[in-house]
């Protein structure tokens, strides 16, 4: 096309949708029916209330559209329905998708200058090595944005382990629960949510990772970042811990999902050896791009002071947790070490925590201003 522009045939009643549509500067006009006649627009998106898979099948000869979308609404999705569509070059939209979702998904797969975002309201905290307290960290901040701001959070564990060793939840389900229907493509937000469980704060959901070492080999980087596309819809802000292994897909679909990379690590050397020995590959998948937070800190003389460790990893220092005497303990209690009388520890997790509520954008709540209490005057 000379005007790297196209026209929208929409079959459908959703007039929001149009409107979005409308916005894209690379779509030039947009039609709009709710009858499937002679279509020749360069893209046609058909919602699933209005004509249904068998007449659509039945009157695809009609429609000479280069990209044709299909909006099938839950009750009919499931995997016959995406396999005839597949079968017949027809891309599914999901049920989870909203108008806007719709609309990156349309532009995604036709316009080629078009760049998909990762998505924004991933946040990935990734271990140099497997004892920095990559999932102590994760896990923290998690309930602290709870805590600090009106947000709905998913905590999910991603690094191939059960990861929920600080969480005293019964969890009933885990990903494994949802692991067919993931594989398949067929997974709907709703059938991922019901595995999520909930703590006494009821914004923060947690999801289980996978339980067994046969099934952490079945998932593929498609799979996970279907799974997190769908939660980053459904939430405000999705907290991944994607463990310290490289050579898992669960860990580097959880690195690729986004840019908001945080990489835990020690003042200890072995830490650094253990991350240089993997930084190869994440330089090769292009995922080696972190801001440090320096674990277990302490201020030894002997020790690297908190830049230097940066500066060893080639990446810039964002911040540092103190060492806490209560980690065995908190272990033992299945809790976060911020539930312990630990000043400095809370200190910095806060700190972090404002830090990362500022880099995502969120809206803290307001604190109640303490009340002034003036003497009388006599």
């Amino acid at each position: 096309m000379a005007t790297n522009k196209y026209k929208v045939h929409l079959i459908s009643d959703n007039k929001n949708l149009r409107r979005k549509l409308n916005k894209v500067t690379y779509f030039e006009e947009i039609h709009m029916d709710i009858s499937l006649d002679v279509v020749n627009e360069d893209i046609t998106i058909v919602d699933d209330t209005i004509i249904n898979i068998n007449d659509l099948l039945e009157n695809k000869d009609k429609i000479s559209s280069q990209y044709i979308f299909y909006r099938v609404s839950h009750d009919n999705f499931r995997f016959s329905t995406k396999s005839i569509l597949d079968s017949n070059n027809i891309l599914l939209i999901g049920p989870y998708m909203t108008d806007d979702n719709l609309v990156e998904f349309v532009c995604q797969n036709v316009i080629k200058a078009y760049k998909f975002n990762v998505n924004k309201n991933i946040i990935t905290f990734f271990g140099a090595d497997t004892k920095v307290g990559t999932t102590q960290i994760a896990q923290s901040i998690a309930e602290k944005i709870t805590d600090k701001t009106d947000a709905k959070v998913c905590l999910i564990f991603l690094d191939g382990e059960v990861g929920t060793d600080y969480i005293n939840v019964d969890f009933k389900n885990n990903i494994d629960s949802i692991k067919i229907k993931l594989i398949s493509g067929l997974v709907t937000v709703d059938e991922i949510l019901d595995i999520a469980e909930t703590g006494k704060n009821k914004k923060l959901l947690m999801i289980e990772g996978t339980k067994s070492i046969l099934y952490r080999k079945e998932y593929q980087p498609e799979h996970i970042s279907q799974l997190l596309n769908i939660l980053s819809l459904a939430c405000d802000v999705v907290i991944v811990d994607a463990g310290s292994y490289i050579d898992r897909a669960m860990s580097i679909s959880a690195l690729t999902a986004t840019n908001h990379r945080y990489l835990v690590t020690t003042q200890q050397a072995n830490s650094l050896r253990r991350y240089v020995e993997k930084r190869p590959i994440l330089e090769i998948l292009s995922l080696d791009d972190f801001q440090v937070i320096v674990n277990k800190h302490m201020q030894e003389g002997s020790l690297l002071t908190n830049y230097d460790v940066a500066k060893t990893y080639g990446q810039p220092y964002l911040a540092k947790i103190n060492f806490s005497r209560y980690a065995l303990e908190a272990e033992k209690d299945r809790k976060t070490l911020i539930h312990y009388n630990d000043k400095d520890l809370n200190k910095d997790i806060n700190k972090l925590t404002d830090v990362i509520i500022d880099q995502m954008a969120l809206i803290k709540k307001e604190t109640p201003k303490k009340r002034k209490w003036f003497k009388g005057v006599v």
